[in-house]
This record gives C-alpha cells, structure tokens and sequence, in this order.
C-alpha cells in the first residue's frame, strides 16, 4: 500500500519505520513514567523500541513479509520471561535487570538494523 504514496524509496522506508514506532506508543508512555524513579529503565525501553522497529522493519524488508520477525520477536520473548535476571534478554525493561551496557547494545543494534534496512530498501530499488 505505501508504494501508492509520494516520496519514493526514502520516504517509503521511513513510514515503514515510523509506523513500527507507531505501534509501540504504549510502551514509551510507561517509559515516561518510568523516567523519574528508573531512568535506566526507561533508557531500556527506549532502545528496546528502536531495536525492535528497526529489526521489524529490516526483516520485513528483506523477507518481503512478516513472519521471521513474529517468530523471533515471540521467541525472544518466552526465553526472556523465563530468564528475569539477564541484563540481555530486558530488551524494553520489563524485567528490570537492564543495565547500561545492555541499553548500550541494544541502541547499536537499533542503529544498525535500521541502517542495514535503509541501505536494503535502496538497493532493491534501485
């Protein structure tokens, strides 16, 4: 459907994108309100967001559809619920055991991800 819009492959990534962090609006106001007390939780939920919209939108781009995502995304989930204590698997700060190299690395693969989506949207269409 955004292949209809204006704008072309710049702007058609980015609403991909700004759509996936649409979908995640809930999660950053519970970040807010973590901000005052946690703000390293908050920092968690922050990078958490852009990972996962980033990674979202990559696979979907790459895969051309939604399914790799959704089974990565629900795996990650059930070992993290079933791992509490592993600063790695707190990718929005759930589990409150997200420390700054944690936040750190996921905010790299957010940075990532959304450069190696960009970089795939353009060469496709290209």
């Amino acid at each position: 459907m955004t292949g209809v819009l204006p704008g072309g492959v710049v702007r058609r990534y980015m609403r991909q994108w700004s759509a996936s962090l649409v979908l995640a609006l809930p999660l950053l106001i519970v970040a807010l309100r973590w901000l005052p007390d946690a703000p390293l939780r908050a920092a968690a939920a922050g990078a958490g967001v852009l990972a996962l919209a980033s990674a979202a939108t990559l696979l979907g781009g790459l895969t051309r559809g939604a399914r790799l995502f959704l089974a990565l995304f629900l795996f990650t989930w059930y070992v993290a619920l079933n791992a509490p204590k592993e600063a790695m698997l707190d990718l929005v700060g759930f589990n409150g055991s997200a420390n700054a190299g944690s936040v750190a690395a996921w905010a790299a693969v957010a940075c990532l991800a959304w450069t190696a989506g960009f970089a795939h949207s353009r060469w496709r269409h290209a």
